[in-house]
């Protein structure tokens, strides 16, 4: 069915609302609300795999990307609940095996793991996301991963999002249960309240469709307590409805101590002040809508998803959407107006009617350029903010040049406005940071980048290197639409080295300082923006240099063999003239490269062509 709930008019109507912003795109979607613990209305459109002949249904398993942060953040909390574990305990504690080259891992605690402050780097990308399930030995590459690890920050000094806290959190939920982690949130939290879609990718039901986006293979996430929970939308809103109603299955405090802001001093901005343990927000404010006080918000996303959960205790309700990627609608604001659709359905309208002014063209701050005019970095982009006519202009570093990254912004009083973005500058500890205004609140953007040790000449030799990842795995989703390689670039002669690598996604720019000729550090002390750093090293094997990088391993290209024509796993330079068409013989897989490493082919995508030109190499993979 395409809807359901108690209100079936009511249902349809939302329905058609998604439809009208889904027009002729073969994207799927799909949207609960429950008030009051009942189901009032749930609704799907589009399509389950992009064919029109098969319809998204409300019972179809969306992938929820990082809302699964809340299932682990639970998970933890039940373990708490029977006195099994410690939420302030070390972690280590209960992972005895877990070892990274940084001393200070021993300060960290369960609580930092699942509220973003644990100082991790943030994601271990290899293997997160595949197309077949084999995850006998993944915990064995997780250790391996956080051996190689350090510190961007002392723990829990610093909230900035983090995916490896979530996989540690799951590994102890493992450990400390004797259960997998899905059998555990199975057992103890999802089937007790009904949510009885709720799954994984270890155990996806065959009664049940997991949505795809069109020409893609199902997308299944190994990391699963940082993104791997698969369920339809009604139990999504099921299991949001638990933290207003838990009716035995946890006791109210438990669940209430989620509900804390975690960051109660540093940062200022409004974003990582309201994490809570597993929320992304525990105070979301809306200002077209009155969701009350308290209310609770998570986003979730992954290669093919946009998932958002809302609970408000004002109008005891519970709301989640989620849609494919090629949707192509802001999934938070949609939320937000159909479960202001639902409340007013049931008779209660909670749009607020204040105006939102004008913004005015104001001339910038006489001293704006001495505190804030230079280079800023963050996680995966490099800015330069600069004063131009009579507003403020911010262009990107990428690929050796800068380029704008927005419109040109105006003062308004107190932030920087242009049509795709609202800006303001601020200082902690004498740290200027370019602040953001998005919907959630005001996060730290980017950091100034000032003050740092001058480059190793070693890694100075290197800046034009590249190296390719070297073990991939033939279904890993990440290469191709994520990295496949990086190359080493420089900004500016501040020190900081660039790690720049381009997918389908587009380019992330990851910036490191170097802690001698192999080593390098993660600088960035902001919270928000800073979450997937890697302090990536290099190591040498039989003559050719490699690196280590979010769990891959990397070649110097220069080290590659030119391609022979047999279909034979490994990393090649393709030579000028036509490509071979035999190159999946076997049931290889290959991705191919241009010159600056962006895939441009990729074999797992049914409905790819061969380059007519541009290819430089080629990764085959088994």
């Amino acid at each position: 069915m395409t809807v359901n709930g108690s209100n079936t008019a009511l249902a349809e109507k939302l329905q058609s609302a998604l439809a009208e912003k889904l027009g002729e795109k073969t994207a799927a979607a799909s949207y609960a609300a429950m008030i009051n613990g009942e189901l009032v209305a749930a609704c799907a459109v589009g399509t389950r795999d992009g064919d029109t002949a098969n319809p998204a249904q409300v019972g179809d398993l969306f992938n929820i990307g990082s809302v699964s942060k809340v299932y682990c953040a639970a998970a933890v909390m039940k373990l708490v609940e029977q006195n099994k574990l410690g939420l302030d305990d070390p972690v280590y504690k209960y992972l005895p095996r877990l070892t990274m080259r940084d001393p200070r891992y021993k300060d960290i605690t369960l609580r930092m793991c699942i509220s973003h402050t644990s100082g991790l780097p943030g994601t271990m990308f290899a293997n997160s996301f595949v197309s077949a399930w084999d995850v006998n030995t993944f915990y064995e590459l997780c250790y391996d991963y956080f051996s190689k690890c350090k510190l961007k920050s002392d723990p829990g000094t610093i909230a900035a999002y983090c995916n490896d806290g979530f996989t540690l959190a799951e590994m102890t939920v493992a450990e400390v249960s004797g259960m997998s982690f899905t059998a555990f949130v199975q057992k103890h939290i999802t089937q007790p309240i009904g949510a009885v879609s709720t799954c994984t990718a270890e155990n996806n039901p065959d009664n049940r469709y997991l949505v795809r986006v069109k020409g893609m293979p199902a997308e299944l996430i190994t990391v699963i307590g940082a993104g791997g929970i698969s369920t339809d939308i009604s139990d999504c809103a099921k299991f949001g409805n638990m933290f207003l109603q838990p009716n035995g299955v946890f006791k109210p405090e438990t669940l209430a101590e989620t509900a804390v802001p975690q960051c109660k001093e540093y940062p200022k901005d409004t974003f990582s002040r309201d994490l809570g343990l597993g929320w992304d927000s525990v105070r979301f404010k809306n200002e077209m809508y009155d969701f009350g006080d308290g209310v609770l918000l998570k986003s979730g996303g992954t290669l093919e998803f946009l998932t958002y959960l809302l609970v408000s205790k004002k109008h005891n309700l519970s709301a989640a959407l989620s849609t494919t990627n090629d949707f192509g609608i802001d999934v938070l604001e949609t939320l937000c107006a159909l479960a202001a659709d639902t409340m007013q359905g049931v008779g209660t309208d909670i749009r607020l009617t204040a105006d939102k002014p004008e913004p005015q063209k104001l001339p910038v701050p006489a001293d704006w350029a001495e505190k804030y005019a230079g280079i800023y970095a963050s996680y995966s982009t490099i800015i330069k903010a600069e004063q131009q006519d009579d507003g403020i202009s911010l262009k990107k570093f990428a690929k050796g040049k800068w380029e704008d990254a927005f419109p040109l912004a105006h003062y308004d009083g107190s932030m920087y406005v242009s049509p795709a973005i609202t800006f303001g500058f601020d200082s902690v500890d004498g740290t200027p940071y370019i602040t953001q205004f998005i919907l959630r609140g005001l996060m730290a953007m980017a950091q100034k980048v000032q003050g740092l040790p001058p480059a190793d000449p070693m890694w100075l030799n290197r800046l034009g290197k590249k190296y390719i990842i070297c073990d991939g795995k033939k279904d890993d989703l990440i290469l191709g639409s994520m990295v496949c390689g990086v190359e080493i670039e420089k900004a500016d002669d501040s020190g900081m080295l660039l790690l720049s690598s381009s997918g389908a996604g587009g380019t992330m720019t990851t910036p490191i300082i170097t802690a001698g000729p192999y080593e390098s550090d993660m600088f960035l002390t902001m919270s928000g923006n800073s979450r997937d750093i890697f302090p990536a090293y290099i190591y040498i094997k039989d003559g050719v240099e490699y690196m280590y990088h979010f769990g891959f391993n990397l070649i110097d290209a220069e080290a590659l063999m030119p391609y022979g024509g047999r279909a034979e796993a490994g990393l090649y330079t393709l030579p000028d003239g036509p490509l071979p068409e035999n190159l999946t013989a076997g049931g290889l897989r290959a991705v191919i490269m241009n010159d600056g490493l962006l895939p441009i082919y990729d074999s797992m995508n049914p409905a790819a062509t061969l380059p007519e030109g541009g290819a430089k190499y080629l990764m085959l993979l088994a």
